[in-house]
C-alpha cells in the first residue's frame, strides 16, 4: 500500500504538490476498486505481502493511477462559505482545460494497461490464478476467449474501426473497455456459432479448463485458433470463420477417441449423421 506522497509520486510524476492527506482517500477507494471490480480481497492481499515484484509494482501502479483519476477534479477545487472556489498558486500558470484532459486520458489508458498486464501475470502464474478463483466475479471476468484488453486487441487490432455495428466501441482507445462493449457479441458468437460446431459441452470445457490452468498444449493451440475466429466474425468475415471451424471439427473427428466430450455431443450425432451414405450392402439400406 501507498503510505507516503513520496511512493506516491514514484507512479504520478505530476502528483509531486499534492498532499498525502488529500490523495489518501483515494488510494482507499481505489484500492476497494480493484479488489470488487477485477481480482479479488484474497489476490491483491497476497500480492502486496510480496517484496517489490513485478506484479507489486502493478499493482500499486493501478492503486495510484485510478486514485489520481478519480482525486483530478477535486484537487483544485474547495468548498467555501459563499461557494466553490478554485485554489490559487501565484508562483504557477493554472493548466489549460486541454492539457487536464489529456492528463486525465492518458492517466486512463496507464491504469487499463496495467490491468491486462497483471491479467496476463496471474494467468502465468498458478498460485496467482488459485486466488483470483475466489473471486465471486472470477467466471464473469473469464468466460470470454479473451480474458484481457491486450489480447483483445492483438487479435481483433484496428479493424473494428470499419465494422459499422461497432464502431462506438473503439471510441476512447481503451482496448479492455472495448472488449467489455463487446461482450455481448463476442458471446453471441462464442456459444450461437463456435459451439454449434465443436459442442457446447466442449467449448466450455476449454473455457474451464483455462480458468484451471491445467490446458495442454494442443487445447492451448485450439484455443488460439478459436480467438482467431471470433475475430473473424467481428470483421464479419462469416464465411472463413466457418471454414476454419469446419477444419478444426473435421480434425477432431478424425481423432475422435482424444475429444470424449465432443464424442458424446449432439453435435457430434449430427456430425456423423451427414457423413452417413445410404449404400445397397448396409443392414440399414433403405428403398427409394
Amino acid at each position: 500500500m501507498i503510505q507516503n506522497i513520496d511512493d506516491f509520486v514514484k507512479y504520478i510524476p505530476t502528483a509531486r504538490g499534492t498532499h498525502y492527506e488529500d490523495i489518501a482517500p483515494f488510494l482507499e477507494e481505489a484500492k476497494i476498486w480493484i479488489e470488487q471490480e477485477f481480482f479479488g480481497k484474497d489476490l491483491i492481499s497476497a500480492i502486496e505481502t510480496e517484496e517489490s515484484t513485478d506484479s507489486k509494482k502493478t499493482v500499486d501502479s493501478i492503486i495510484c493511477l485510478k486514485a489520481y483519476s478519480t482525486a483530478i477534479p477535486f484537487l483544485d477545487v474547495i468548498q467555501t462559505s459563499n461557494g466553490f472556489a478554485v485554489v490559487n498558486n501565484t508562483n504557477q500558470a493554472p493548466a489549460s482545460k486541454e492539457r487536464v484532459e489529456r492528463l486525465l486520458k492518458h492517466v486512463q489508458e496507464r491504469l487499463y494497461f496495467h490491468v491486462d498486464n497483471l491479467i496476463a501475470c496471474i494467468e502465468a502464474k498458478p498460485e496467482y490464478l488459485e486466488k483470483w478463483r475466489l473471486f465471486s466475479r472470477f467466471e464473469k471476468l473469464t468466460d470470454l476467449v479473451y480474458w484481457s484488453g491486450n489480447e483483445f486487441l492483438q487479435y481483433c487490432g484496428d479493424s473494428i474501426e470499419s465494422v459499422a455495428n461497432i464502431a462506438d466501441a473503439i471510441k476512447n482507445n481503451i482496448p479492455y473497455k472495448d472488449l467489455q462493449r463487446m461482450r455481448s457479441l463476442i458471446t453471441g458468437f462464442q456459444y450461437q456459432e463456435i459451439s454449434s460446431y465443436i459442442s457446447r459441452v466442449y467449448f466450455d470445457d476449454l473455457i474451464n479448463k483455462r480458468r484451471l490452468g491445467t490446458l495442454t498444449d494442443e487445447e492451448r493451440k485450439l484455443m488460439g485458433n478459436l480467438k482467431i475466429i471470433v475475430a473473424l466474425y467481428i470483421r464479419n468475415n462469416s464465411f472463413k470463420a466457418e471454414e476454419q471451424l469446419k477444419h478444426i471439427v473435421n480434425s477432431m473427428v478424425t481423432n475422435i477417441d482424444n475429444f470424449p466430450l465432443y464424442k458424446g455431443s449432439e453435435e457430434y450425432k449430427v456430425k456423423i449423421s451427414e457423413r452417413y451414405q445410404n449404400q445397397q450392402d448396409d443392414a440399414t439400406y433403405f428403398f427409394l
